[in-house]
């Protein structure tokens, strides 16, 4: 079974917009105020080359059952937390603009460190012609910069994902039009 490809993820000020949506087998053309993409090939337009197997979304839920000690079964559940905790990625772009990602980092001229403000984005994850995730309110950080001799040198991030008062889940899924 085949199913779509991750195309990009991109990031833009926080709780922007979703972008317009193109038809069902289309692609986004990306424009402010979503500033940073990943994706692509090596030598596109995109701000650093995406490692597209390395994306792992983590669902966080927490729920208290109603299973009394005599009942034949459980009896009911109380939903308390439903939606994505983080977004694992990495790129293989080991330069400035990954690194600036970081929602605690600052940046002058040609380097980057670390600091302790922290800035929200928003992030979308694009699936080639079939929808996004739409992630208003996230703060990326770097969480590994694996490297080998005889490897790729990557530079590997997570995205811990906040919901919002219009999107408290911390994400949605939108589709592109079928019609």
């Amino acid at each position: 079974m085949e199913g779509p490809n991750v195309r990009k993820i991109v990031f833009g000020a926080s709780e922007s917009a979703v972008p317009s949506l193109p038809a069902q087998g289309s692609d986004i053309t990306w424009a402010t105020p979503w500033l940073t993409v990943l994706g692509g090939q090596p030598g596109d337009s995109d701000d650093a080359y995406l490692d597209e197997d390395s994306i792992d979304v983590t669902p966080i839920e927490e729920s208290l059952t109603d299973d009394p000690p005599l009942a034949q079964n459980k009896l009911g559940e109380v939903m308390f937390k439903n939606g994505i905790e983080s977004v694992g990625f990495s790129c293989y772009s080991v330069k400035q603009a990954v690194f600036d990602l970081s929602g605690t980092s600052v940046a002058t001229s040609n380097v980057t460190e670390e600091g302790v403000t922290i800035t929200f984005v928003a992030m979308c994850i694009e699936y080639t012609g079939v929808g996004l995730l739409y992630f208003p309110k996230v703060r990326v950080k770097v969480s590994g910069i694996p490297s080998a001799i005889k490897d790729h040198s990557k530079v590997e991030l997570e995205a811990m994902v906040f919901g919002t008062t219009t999107v408290p889940s911390g994400y949605q899924w939108h589709e592109f039009d079928g019609s």
